[in-house]
């Protein structure tokens, strides 16, 4: 198994703070944003987890290799995919497939957004992960927490059977987080989906489409999840993380 960690972003919102700075290597309770993420990846170098290459932009590429010189359990590679200015980024899916024809080609691999922090156990996830692609799934208390994110519908097996961004009515407390499993294969369909000159940018529009083309799956895990994509979800992370 290997993992991509997609940091290839400018994070225009969040400006001034990433003016200078790239998004996952801002402080969150003490150290670089990533950190949290890489600390709930390294347990899985015992099932088997070879690599993680953290896919990020020629601006920022020597200041994440400065921040994440190691040692680690798992070596972590920085891979700068050349871009300079926001105008120029490759977007979500095009980050991922760009970092995918990186690895092996014969592994599952997993795929996780640089501003999604979380404190669950990936292991878990690997536990379940059946040869299909895996999304993995956060609840929440109410409809309206769901309405910046997206919306599914599952079958009895946990498969997705709609996928919505964004949704105005929602019809559920979970939808998907930019955290998942894939078999080697969907490098194919990454591949696939750009060709077809459809969105790079937004992960969600990729996993509604793959679900219209093979059956993907779904894991609802327990625990926080943060998108640190504002100042204030930023804020909430740092208090959750710095009182654990």
């Amino acid at each position: 198994m290997e993992a991509l960690i997609l940091a290839g972003g400018f994070a225009t919102r969040l400006h001034p703070l990433t003016l200078d700075r790239a998004k996952p290597l801002l402080e969150v309770a003490g150290k670089p944003a990533i950190m949290h993420i890489l600390e709930r990846l390294f347990p899985l170098a015992e099932r088997g987890l070879e690599r993680i290459i953290v896919v990020t932009n020629q601006r920022f590429a020597d200041d994440f290799r400065k921040a994440l010189a190691g040692p680690f359990p798992v070596p972590v590679e920085v891979a700068s995919n050349g871009t300079m200015e926001p105008a120029d980024k490759l977007g979500a899916i095009g980050d991922t497939y760009w970092g995918a024809r990186l690895l092996s080609g014969t592994t599952p691999f997993l795929v996780l957004a640089g501003d999604n922090l979380f404190d669950f156990d990936l292991n878990e996830v690997e536990l379940v992960y059946s040869g299909q692609a895996l999304v993995l799934l956060h609840r929440v208390d109410t409809l309206e927490e769901v309405k910046p994110y997206n919306n599914l519908r599952l079958d009895g097996t946990g498969r997705i059977l709609t996928f919505l961004e964004k949704p105005a009515k929602p019809f559920s407390k979970v939808f998907a987080t930019c955290i998942y499993l894939f078999p080697p294969h969907v490098r194919g369909r990454l591949k696939q989906y750009l060709e077809e000159g459809r969105d790079p940018d937004k992960a969600g529009n990729f996993i509604r489409w793959l679900s219209q083309q093979e059956p993907v799956q779904t894991v609802t895990v327990e625990g926080a999840w943060f998108d640190i994509g504002s100042v204030a979800t930023l804020q909430q992370a740092e208090a959750y993380f710095a009182g654990i």
